[in-house]
């Protein structure tokens, strides 16, 4: 393998290293986002059976 070819072979890895890092960026904020909708959601319904036991699963005193 030519020194060339050997130059072309990591340009490509490294383009496609940093397309993987973006894609976990974009998946990240993706997830941050979708995760403060749902604690939002799980909140709401938590206050609404306040009368129902606590929430960190241990039994009334």
């Amino acid at each position: 393998m030519n020194e060339q070819r050997v130059h072309q072979i990591f340009v490509v890895s490294l383009l496609l290293k940093g397309a993987h890092a973006l894609v976990e960026c974009i998946g990240g904020l993706v997830l941050r986002l979708c995760q403060q909708q749902h604690v939002s959601a799980g909140q709401l319904a938590d206050e609404g059976r306040a009368g129902r036991g606590s929430s960190s699963g241990a039994p009334d005193q």
